[in-house]
């Protein structure tokens, strides 16, 4: 698959919000497959996390509580954004995931409450339009959804896209699945092999100024258990035109002050274990100052036993080509890994 380059409008507001409940982890494929198609993202953008809730399950949604919505669904640009979705795990060798239709509607009601109160978190307040659930778990309650609690596994989770753009401006939906992926703790959502089943919803306001994009997806009883042990790794080998820093969150990896460069990450089914995991400047070898972060010291509690991810603590250089090594194992896979990947110029 060959690069391609969508550049994002700066003068645009991006706001990404997402939830990852419970603990999982996944992944399946090799170093050498070619780079997915990526965009840098924008300069004025910002990306906000929302952390996993304390207890996973709330109580169902008091009967009468829905509140009256106008239509805002976009099918086209829904439609869209799956097949981009699709098309990043393909590359991976990951499976490809269904649209659920009970998915589809807790992301689209989500969607369309963000957009109708302009607030664009995880959380919805009883009486306001569009209501349909406090937070996630109560949503999917009301759709008949039961999520299955998997130790190890994420048992439910929400990604939200809330942005605004000039009138004569529109983000395109890749655009907003390559700004998840250069951000750590949105990509494990978009990497997780164990999702078989998701639910996109997209809404905006008349005129367009203001939009926002749901995904949501939760382990079923029919796909809780994983199968084999597989795995990935992100960015793919010879992917060119990456940002030099990690989207930033206000849910930083890092300690506060630093700013995090792009990292590099593992995503598998089972626990992994790493004897080395390093990053060099490919011309001559020079060591990267990185963190390594697994679910043993992940301060935010999202990594899960399967995910690990080397963190640089500074932005990298731009137009430098990057080396990656990892030892270890997944599961009683072993890894002996080397790729590398460019920043964009």
């Amino acid at each position: 698959m060959s690069h391609i380059r969508r550049p994002l409008v700066t003068s645009s507001a991006l706001l990404l919000t997402w939830v990852l409940t419970a603990c999982g982890g996944g992944g399946g494929g090799s170093s050498g497959a070619a780079p997915v198609p990526a965009s840098p993202q924008p300069s004025a953008s910002s990306v906000t996390v929302d952390p996993p809730p304390a207890s996973g399950v709330t109580d169902p949604l008091p009967p009468g509580s829905s509140v009256a919505c106008s239509p805002g669904d976009a099918p086209s640009t829904r439609s869209a954004a799956f097949s981009y979705v699709n098309v990043v795990r393909s590359v991976l060798g990951l499976r490809q995931l269904t649209r659920l239709p009970a998915f589809d509607g807790t992301a689209q009601a989500h969607a369309q409450y963000v957009v109708a109160n302009d607030s664009p978190g995880l959380q919805e307040t009883t009486g306001l339009p569009c209501f349909t659930g406090i937070d996630l778990a109560q949503r999917l309650a009301g759709a008949g959804i039961v999520a299955v609690e998997v130790p190890g596994a994420r048992s439910r989770s929400e990604m939200v896209f809330a942005y605004t753009t000039p009138a004569d401006v529109e983000i395109q939906p890749w655009d907003l699945v390559n700004n998840t992926l250069n951000n750590l703790y949105g990509r494990v959502f978009l990497l997780d092999p164990r999702a078989e089943q998701v639910g996109l919803g997209f809404s905006a306001k008349p005129g367009g100024l203001q939009r926002a994009m749901v995904l949501d997806t939760a382990l079923l009883s029919a796909t809780a258990e994983a199968t084999a042990e597989t795995w990935v790794v992100w960015p793919r080998d010879g992917t060119a035109g990456l940002p030099a820093r990690m989207a930033p969150s206000n849910m930083k990896p890092l300690d506060d002050g630093i700013t995090e460069g792009y990292p590099v990450s593992l995503h598998a089914t089972a626990p992994v274990q790493l004897s080395r995991f390093a990053m060099t400047t490919a011309a001559d070898g020079a060591p990267v100052a990185a963190t390594l972060l697994t679910s043993a010291n992940d301060r935010n509690g999202i990594l899960t036993q399967g995910e690990a991810a080397l963190v640089p603590v500074a932005p990298l250089a731009a137009n430098t080509t990057y080396r990656v090594e990892l030892e270890g194992s997944a599961g009683t896979t072993p890894l002996h890994l080397s790729w590398s990947f460019t920043t964009a110029p």
